[in-house]
């Protein structure tokens, strides 16, 4: 597996808007993306598209690389691109898009992804980016096929038409979902829970969905043994990662508005879902003492876990927690020792063996072991 920083790398690079000086000839302008596809207008994209695709695939020269992708991905930024030039666009590239996104090139790979993201079409996601997502691709084009996703939905966010959002939500959640339970790398995994909690944005459309999909997730992760076998950077990561995820969850119980439009099984599953970060963290805190890093991710993931939890419980029983101290203190009081069996007695005995195994949680006995 490449090391987080190669992948971080990565991250960087796909933030950039461009990368070098673009040639003149092989420029399209916002004026060009904003309009109707006429035969000619589309004539002309086409032969733009393929050259600059075939920059893309000619060199294994970063450089030459971004500069490509940065020429194709203007047009496609421009605040007013029409949904017409989007679908005209991904239409003529669809077939070269797939072959570089399937490229070993990494860069290659990348630039093909990035593009298909800001298309916006679901339809070209399914044949381009999907594939992407392989568990036996390299991590640094997986984090890329996310954020492609995530590009895709943003993209649609304000679509006009709520069929064209949801095409895009499920898109995401069909590719996704599946992704989550096999996927071995923290970063890979926050970029994945980031592309479905970007469909968040529509919360009466896709929330559901969606939060079957990252509890899903979030509880696979701890299944999988993560926390026994990570190293102290990627356990880390990944209680960072568990963390934005819960917290994400915790927004909507909140919001007295949202909090009205989660029913009793999703109130379940967002407690299921804050009790594995919990769990998590009894997990890791067995491989005491933590460097610095790890504790305080895994300090943060009990900040927002367990007042998360405790969300859910009131929305259920109308009742506060049971117990008398936080489980804050309790890992504070486990690092101060040296072991983790003050944390590990009281979550135990407050939640994971007691209060989540019986109505309404109903939770089995061992689900959080």
């Amino acid at each position: 597996m490449p090391s987080t920083p190669s992948l971080l790398l990565t991250a960087a690079l796909l933030s950039l808007a461009a990368a070098g000086p673009l040639a003149a000839q092989e420029r399209l302008n916002c004026a060009s993306a904003s309009g109707t596809i006429d035969a000619a207008s589309r004539s002309r994209l086409a032969t733009f598209i393929a050259s600059r695709l075939e920059d893309v695939g000619s060199t294994n020269v970063p450089a030459r690389v971004d500069e490509a992708r940065a020429a194709l991905l203007e047009p496609l930024n421009c605040p007013d691109v029409s949904e017409s030039f989007r679908r005209a666009f991904a239409e003529l590239a669809e077939s070269r898009l797939a072959s570089l996104a399937a490229a070993d090139d990494v860069h290659q790979a990348v630039a093909a992804l990035m593009v298909a993201g800001a298309c916006g079409v679901p339809q070209s996601a399914e044949v381009v980016m999907r594939p992407a997502l392989d568990e036996q691709r390299p991590p640094a084009i997986r984090f890329a096929a996310a954020q492609a996703y995530q590009r895709m939905i943003a993209q649609l966010a304000t679509d006009p038409v709520p069929e064209r959002r949801q095409d895009a939500a499920v898109a995401a959640e069909r590719a996704i979902g599946p992704a989550l339970t096999t996927e071995q790398h923290p970063l890979v995994a926050s970029a994945l829970l980031d592309a479905l909690l970007e469909g968040e944005r529509e919360f009466d459309l896709v929330y559901p969905r969606t939060l079957v999909l990252v509890a899903g997730g979030i509880e696979t992760i701890r299944q999988r043994g993560v926390p026994r076998r990570a190293s102290e950077d990627d356990a880390a990561e990944w209680a960072r990662t568990l963390t934005r995820a819960i917290a994400r969850l915790q927004q909507p119980m909140l919001n007295p508005q949202m909090a009205s439009e989660i029913d009793r099984d999703q109130s379940v599953l967002i407690a299921g879902a804050a009790a594995d970060g919990l769990a998590f963290v009894r997990d890791r805190l067995k491989s005491l003492p933590l460097d610095d890093a790890e504790h305080d991710a895994l300090r943060t993931l009990v900040e927002v876990a367990e007042p998360t939890l405790g969300l859910a419980h009131r929305a259920l029983t109308n009742d506060p927690p049971a117990g008398d101290r936080p489980l804050l203190a309790a890992f504070d009081e486990a690092i101060e020792d040296g072991g983790g069996g003050p944390f590990q007695t009281k979550l135990s005995l407050d939640w994971t063996r007691g209060v989540l195994t019986r109505p309404p949680f109903d939770f089995p006995v061992d689900r959080f072991d």
